[in-house]
């Protein structure tokens, strides 16, 4: 009875420490759901520097500026202008903006902020203005984007740290199309994005929060344990993948020696902190190479499961690199790293 007993515990231990993002199913018809994400927009204070730094980070041609595109208002005042830079991945777009009047989501955002991401943005299947609507009455602030339109910016920066762009089926095909390999050779532009990591002040209450905002079944939250340079700390973590194999990750951090605890405390709440690609077993070089395009090595490294290199003063976010797979760790290089995972609450 004790073997049984023993080999159940190991069993579900295991299933705890390798559980990836939680495959979950829209549950209603009025919800974005699980949707592709198309992009990210990103505010910036120099859009040139920005651009630039960009270009060197993914290893792709800087993109043209538009210098003039119009944010139409709800109420139909007067539109705000933005510059915008986008920058083509394989999977992926990144805009780059920069107000250009001193009113709208963007310049409200960075005079709030700081440098950081603005929106995510995700098709749209359902009924425009039903599903704008929709999000409207889940707590969001509808602050771009007009009705009959084919965007929206609904603003749930309070509640999840990001405000959510539907797109109509349209303008995401429109934005696929756009997709490509550009970067040169080994570059991180040439890797497919793997995730969006945000960070919020509570676990819960955000996976709680954005099942009932998108429309899902509530994502499960662990506890983790992680070694930092500075000593051992914790934090809660939950995840779900879209239709497009892109993750959504939630990370709570619950010590204040972090980099996710650095990240609300400038960020003043919860945020998107870091966009990440699995770069395979180029993690050593890739590491090297952003650190001199600026980056910051803030977590992990060379040899382990991840590593964060920090752009936010340039670009407004953490670029996350993956490699090593958790299955080919010792138990020791495991303990050092991401030591177990086990339910919350235990």
């Amino acid at each position: 009875m004790k073997k049984k007993t023993a080999l159940f515990v190991i069993s579900m231990f295991i299933v705890c420490v390798t559980a990836g993002p939680t495959k979950i199913q829209a549950q209603n018809r009025a919800s974005l759901g699980t949707a592709p994400v198309s992009h990210i927009g990103i505010v910036v204070t120099d859009l040139e520097a920005s651009v630039r730094t960009a270009a060197e980070v993914f290893g792709v041609p800087e993109p043209p500026i538009d210098n003039a595109r119009e944010l139409a208002a709800p109420d139909g005042s007067q539109a705000a202008v933005m510059r915008v830079a986008t920058f083509r991945l394989p999977n992926f777009l990144i805009e780059l903006q920069e107000a250009a009047t001193a009113w709208g989501p963007v310049y409200e955002t960075v005079q709030a902020h700081g440098q950081t991401v603005h929106h995510i943005s995700l098709e749209a299947r359902e009924d425009f203005d039903d599903l704008r609507d929709h999000l409207v009455d889940k707590g969001g602030q509808w602050k771009g984007g007009t009705r009959k339109g084919v965007w929206a910016y609904v603003d749930f920066r309070k509640i999840l740290g990001v405000t959510l762009e539907p797109i109509t089926s349209p303008v995401y095909q429109m934005l696929v199309k756009q997709y490509q390999h550009v970067a040169k050779s080994e570059a991180l532009g040439n890797y497919p994005v793997k995730s969006v990591g945000i960070v919020v002040e509570n676990a819960a209450q955000a996976a709680q929060a954005y099942a009932d905002t998108l429309g899902i079944t509530v994502p499960p939250v662990r506890r983790v344990y992680l070694a930092t340079p500075s000593r051992k700390t914790q934090i809660k973590r939950t995840s779900w993948k879209h239709e497009n194999n892109i993750t959504i990750e939630l990370i709570e951090p619950l010590n204040d020696a972090s980099p996710w605890f650095e990240a609300l405390q400038k960020q003043n709440g919860n945020a998107v902190h870091h966009l990440s690609f699995n770069v395979g077993d180029q993690m050593a070089e890739m590491i090297q190479t952003l650190e001199a395009k600026g980056g910051t090595l803030t977590y992990g490294g060379a040899g382990k499961i991840r590593a964060y290199l920090d752009f936010t003063k340039t670009l407004g976010i953490v670029i996350e690199l993956t490699g090593n797979s958790v299955a080919t760790l010792s138990l020791d290089e495991r303990e050092h790293q991401e030591l177990r995972s086990i339910p919350q609450g235990t």
